[in-house]
């Protein structure tokens, strides 16, 4: 009877699920809700009810998500001109419902047959015989799959006549030199000027120009030149010749001499040039394992490629395991059959292999047992048995709480199963009765532990602002408000708490406050992505706009047109472009940078109208009013001085669009480097070769020693100034390895930059290790659980916590260690505490820990600076904030006030003179 009660449960809540679904397509609310939303898809379009296929709004709404629907709406809606206009804007799609007015607009169509080549057969006899159109039409639709004899057929064959329209149309497409008049091919002249320009053409060249060295090497500048397929032999066996090819394609040492695919020094000069040359290399050199390893460093996805002998070759193998689990399925058959084998590659690499073993080990009590103690996706794979094995399971879930989704499905109901994983990681809530799911200190428990429990709490408690607040505290993405219920989706406290994770949040949000203008205002503020949800009127709102694009340039895409002509308000947007409100000062300084790099205001030039870019007066004016725009300026614009170095102020690589002279003016380039180093590559070689002038573009980034003349980019002063700015700027091999000691003891953090035989020298790591409690992660499987060798690695360097073994990241007494050690490290221009470990916590020790009360009251005590990276509901805690409190101020600070030091003085003061008038009586 149980049973029979159980089952009817289960197939209750699956057909409730099913049909809350359904309904989402029949409620007009919910499906404005669902089309406003950047996930929705074709398919979820087609279980919309016809009856809002016929609504203008919602069709409109669904095709401004770039969906092609218009086949699938209303008939009457096909006709609709703003609804088939949106559609060939967003989509290509409905050229067939196109009026003659649309089909002969030269900038419509452009975009339509980018989008869906096939629109060619439905513009106007006048654009056929566009240029441009044409083109557009030759360039795409190769790539969209058209034969392309197929598109040759549709255009008008004069063109294939016009040399002009020719040299144009074969920089989008080679292929097309084939249909060619031949004419055009014959002509030697035409011929060579092609293989300058692309790279191809050597199929119709003369005999001289096929072994003219000179040429070849200039089309070889080129991506997939045909030089090498047609030149002679000697071409063929020349060494700089084809370098230069395998840079540009692997593939073209396959046109080389035989004996330069057998020569093992030149073998290793093509590696460094295109590690993907092996694959065209002689068998002996793919089976020689030592050049196989110097491949292998640069990029373990090669593995495929190398010999069949070393795919059977143990130690390589392991080797390369360590990096990259893939090697398992492309190794030797013999080796995936080893069971031995098979047990001494998962001590190294534990995680994301079992779904590429053999059949045979996912039966394997002890293979199994080990893997599941460290991915939850163990009991996915593995054979149903373990799943259904209670005491297994139990054993399981304590480590990995979300393998509760593999286990037999009895299990998952059963209370003395899911209720410790609830409590452990808030994982498991699905499965627990309506009672518990409306338990508030239960599902409080959870959401703390995982946001994402509310889905299945009640709808009583979906309704509780402090069970949404905490989930929404707890989570990273602010999407649990998709849970909250109706009412406090209206909520602004909530959504705008839901907002502060993320700003695609305020897709979940009430529509009454999509429509609030003051409240809009508010939450672009924190998060420019609340403009894409909102209604369609703040896109064309100019203060709204301008909150937006001072958090997010980016949003600039998504602005009404008319704002996109407004020479004033782009002025005004690429002024606001820089600032960033509503983040602490570690995200402002990021953004900082970012913007540094990339140009606040790179999403606002690709995307205002065309024709503003080609006014000289509003380029001035954007320069001198915000820095950008120097790209599109005059010849004489980019030679003033005055304006240059008002825009390199505000945004330092606009030093590239610099005139020649003023890339060699020092105090300019200094300017420049000053604000991103990396706008040395833009200065010239002279001042490459200036000392100075590098140390102030390294202090800025490091990357820019790349940009260093020869004289000075091997100055060891200059690379650790570089690598103390950004650690992973180069690769490190055996024989660095006195450098590499250097560099970690001067708490510069370059192991990750080791290459694939540095990181597997166990000798040298343990001397990182016992040195400088640097590499850790490299150790062997029991060193990473040995409790003192971790100690000893932890006092030396917090960061060595990374290394441990997963079974040991919730150790308290390590992580106790951790954070007790006072060392600060310097990454990327900032400099750190041990409180980075609870900045990222859940990339160092994850949230059992996290979420334990008592150890980060401990903790506090040993490091106080983690408190801005607890949990928000431990920031408010009456006994936390004591702990805080006690930290701050200390009984013998209380004691040892200013006013008590003065007061004991005084008192010892008047004591002393009171004994010096008693002895004088």
């Amino acid at each position: 009877m149980k049973k029979i009660l159980l089952y009817l449960w289960i197939i209750t809540i699956v057909v409730n699920g099913l049909l809350a679904q359904e309904l989402r397509y029949k409620n007009r609310d919910m499906v404005l809700s669902l089309v406003g939303d950047w996930n929705f898809k074709k398919e979820d379009w087609e279980k919309v009810d016809s009856v809002y296929k016929k609504d203008k709004e919602i069709v409109l709404k669904a095709i401004n998500q770039f969906l092609c629907i218009i086949y699938d709406i209303d008939p009457s809606l096909q006709q609709d001109k703003e609804i088939v206009l949106a559609s060939l804007e967003k989509s290509g799609c409905g050229i067939e419902f196109a009026d003659k007015n649309m089909t002969d607009n030269k900038e419509l169509m452009l975009g339509v047959i980018h989008e869906k080549p096939i629109a060619f057969d439905f513009i106007s006899d006048r654009l056929k015989k566009d240029k441009d159109i044409v083109l557009k039409y030759l360039a795409v639709a190769p790539y969209r799959g058209y034969y392309l004899e197929d598109v040759i057929v549709n255009i008008d064959p004069s063109f294939l006549k016009d040399k002009k329209f020719i040299e144009e149309a074969l920089k989008e497409d080679i292929e097309l030199l084939p249909y060619v008049d031949e004419n055009i091919t014959n002509d030697s002249a035409f011929i060579e000027y092609l293989i300058k320009k692309t790279g191809h053409g050597f199929a119709y060249a003369t005999e001289e120009q096929k072994n003219d060295r000179k040429l070849i090497l200039e089309a070889l500048n080129h991506y997939n030149s045909d030089a090498l397929e047609y030149a002679n032999s000697k071409i063929k066996k020349d060494k700089e010749i084809i370098l230069k090819a395998v840079k540009k394609d692997s593939n073209e040492l396959f046109y080389a001499d035989e004996s330069l695919k057998c020569d093992r020094e030149f073998a290793k000069k093509l590696i460094d040039a295109n590690v993907y040359i092996i694959d065209n290399l002689c068998d002996e050199l793919r089976n020689n394992k030592k050049l196989m390893l110097y491949a292998l460093d640069k990029n373990e996805l090669i593995f495929n490629y190398i010999g069949d002998e070393l795919k059977k070759d143990k130690s390589l193998i392991l080797h390369i395991a360590k990096e990259d689990s893939d090697v398992i399925e492309e190794m030797d058959e013999s080796l995936k059959n080893d069971r031995e084998f098979i047990k001494e590659i998962i001590k190294f690499r534990p995680w994301n292999v079992i779904q590429k073993l053999n059949k045979q080990f996912l039966d394997d009590d002890e293979i199994v047992a080990y893997l599941a103690q460290y991915d939850y996706d163990a009991l996915k794979y593995a054979s149903k048995r373990f799943g259904q094995d209670r005491a297994f399971v139990k054993k399981v879930l304590k480590k990995q709480p979300f393998a509760i989704d593999y286990i037999d499905p009895k299990l998952q109901t059963d209370p003395t199963i899911y209720l410790p994983v609830i409590k452990a990681s808030g994982y498991g809530l699905a499965y627990a009765t309506d009672k518990e799911k409306n338990n508030k200190v239960l599902v409080m428990e959870a959401v703390t532990r995982n946001s994402n429990a509310l889905e299945f709490a009640s709808q009583k408690l979906k309704d509780d602002k402090e069970v949404v607040l905490m989930a929404i505290s707890s989570g990273s993405f602010g999407g649990e408000l998709e849970y909250a219920s109706t009412r406090l989706k209206k909520d602004k406290e909530i959504v705008l708490e839901a907002i502060k994770k993320d700003g695609t949040a305020f897709k979940y949000a009430d529509k009454s406050l999509k429509e609030d203008r003051e409240f809009v205002k508010k939450a672009v503020g924190i998060s420019a992505d609340v403009l894409k949800y909102g209604s369609k009127k703040f896109l064309k709102d100019k203060q709204t706009a301008l909150l937006a694009i001072a958090q997010d340039d980016d949003i600039f895409e998504y602005l009404d047109n008319s704002l996109k002509k407004d020479k004033e308000f782009i002025l005004e947007a690429l002024r606001v472009a820089n600032t960033h409100t509503g983040e602490d000062s570690e995200d402002r300084a990021k953004s900082k940078i970012l913007s540094e790099i990339l140009g606040n205001s790179e999403s606002i030039w690709e995307n205002i109208d065309k024709n503003l870019t080609k006014d000289k007066v509003f380029i001035t004016q954007a320069i001198e009013k915000t820095g950008y725009g120097l790209e599109y300026a005059t010849p004489e614009q980019r030679a003033n001085r005055a304006l240059v170095l008002n825009a390199i102020k505000r945004y330092p690589l606009a030093l590239k669009y610099a005139d020649k002279k003023l890339k060699d003016d020092k105090v300019l380039v200094l300017e420049a480097v000053k604000g991103d180093g990396r706008a040395l590559e833009f200065a010239s070689n002279r001042l490459k070769d200036n000392k100075s002038v590098l140390e102030k573009a390294i202090a800025n980034r490091g990357s820019a020693i790349y940009y260093a003349s020869k004289r000075l980019e091997d100055d060891e002063t200059l690379i650790i100034k570089a690598l103390r700015n950004n650690p992973s700027l180069y690769t490190f091999e055996e024989s660095d390895k006195d450098f590499v000691l250097k560099l970690l003891k001067a708490d510069i953090d370059v192991i990750d930059s080791f290459n694939l035989a540095l990181k597997n020298d166990k000798q040298f790591i343990d001397r990182c290790i016992n040195e400088t409690g640097y590499g850790l992660e490299y150790a062997t499987p029991e060193q990473k659980k040995d409790r003192a060798f971790i100690l000893k690695a932890l006092a030396k360097n917090f960061t060595a916590f990374y290394g441990v073994d997963k079974s040991l990241k919730n150790n308290k007494e390590l992580l106790l260690t951790a954070l007790a050690n006072k060392k600060t490290i310097s990454c990327c221009g900032m400099r750190y505490d041990s409180s980075y470990l609870f900045r990222y916590h859940d990339y160092y020790f994850g949230r059992e820990l996290y979420n334990d009360k008592e150890f980060i009251k401990e903790a506090l005590k040993i490091q106080p600076n983690i408190f801005p990276y607890i949990r928000e509901d431990f920031k408010k805690d009456k006994e936390i904030l004591e702990t805080i409190e006690e930290i701050k101020h200390p009984l013998w600070k209380k004691i040892f006030t200013p006013l008590n030091i003065l007061l004991v003085f005084l008192f010892g003061y008047w004591w002393y003179e009171a004994k010096k008038r008693r002895k004088s009586k």
